[in-house]
C-alpha cells in the first residue's frame, strides 16, 4: 500500500521537525527577551531607590531652606519693629539715598549764616 503524498511518513517527518524547530527558536527568543525585561526591571528598581533616596534628602532639604527663611524673615520682621529708620535704610532701593533731609547735619547755626549770606 502506498501512501498519498500528503500523509507521506517522511514529509510528515520533515514538517513535524521544522515546526519543533520553529518552536524552539521562538522559546529561545522568548526566553531571552524575558531576561532582558527581568534585567531591565530590576534597573528600574534600582533607580526608583535611588530616586526616592534623593527625593526625601531634597525634601529634607527643602524643610531645612524653609526654616531658615523663616528664622530670617522673623529677625528681619523684629529687626524692623525695633529699628524702623535702620530697617528703612537697608531696604532702600536707591543707592546712598539718605531718609534725613540735606541739612541734617548742619548745625542750626551754620544754617542761620548760610542763610544770611
Amino acid at each position: 500500500m502506498a501512501w498519498p503524498k500528503a500523509l507521506s511518513p517522511v514529509r510528515v517527518i520533515e514538517e513535524l521537525r521544522r515546526k519543533i524547530a520553529s518552536i524552539q527558536e521562538q522559546w529561545q527568543g522568548a526566553r531571552t527577551e524575558n531576561e532582558q525585561l527581568r534585567k531591565e526591571v530590576d534597573e528600574l528598581r534600582q533607580e526608583r531607590g535611588q530616586l526616592e533616596k534623593d527625593r526625601d534628602r531634597l525634601r529634607g532639604e527643602n524643610e531645612e531652606l524653609k526654616r531658615r527663611l523663616e528664622q530670617a524673615l522673623r529677625a528681619t520682621s523684629v529687626r524692623r519693629r525695633r529699628f524702623p529708620v535702620a530697617a528703612a535704610r537697608t531696604s532702600r532701593s536707591v543707592r546712598g539715598a539718605s531718609l534725613e533731609p540735606h541739612t541734617a547735619g548742619i548745625s542750626a547755626r551754620a544754617s542761620r549764616r548760610r542763610s544770611t549770606k
